[in-house]
């Protein structure tokens, strides 16, 4: 098949220049990832990836994240990880009779000082 159709587009320069570097790394020049992204639209009839309108949840979360409000921060994953963790947790606990969650509170501060010992 002859290659006579041309496209023309406007892109963001740092686009341009950080979707290159990766197609040179891949072995590829525009032209040709150009091609293989139209290729698999032509194959799969449609984006060869899922395009999704965000729901509520997800909306408010890419706005908090762009304005910097609502945002936890932590001094590592495991860190974040253990008080999302920790707060499922009390969660459930709240949830039990009063003498099962003292039984429980007694037990972590046990353990605690336990490990302050250490």
């Amino acid at each position: 098949m002859a290659k006579t159709a041309a496209i023309s587009t406007r892109i963001a320069p740092e686009l341009k220049r950080d979707a290159g570097q990766i197609f040179r790394e891949l072995g590829l020049t525009t032209s040709q990832a150009i091609t293989l992204f139209y290729k698999q639209v032509d194959l799969q009839r449609g984006l060869p990836f899922s395009v999704k309108v965000p729901n509520e949840v997800t909306r408010k979360a890419l706005e908090d994240a762009r304005t910097r409000r609502n945002l936890e921060s932590s001094d590592s994953i495991d860190d974040l990880y253990m008080s999302k963790l920790l707060e499922q947790a009390i969660v459930e606990i709240e949830k039990l009779p009063e003498d099962a969650q003292d039984v429980i509170a007694a037990r972590l501060l046990a353990d605690l000082a336990d490990e302050n010992e250490w």
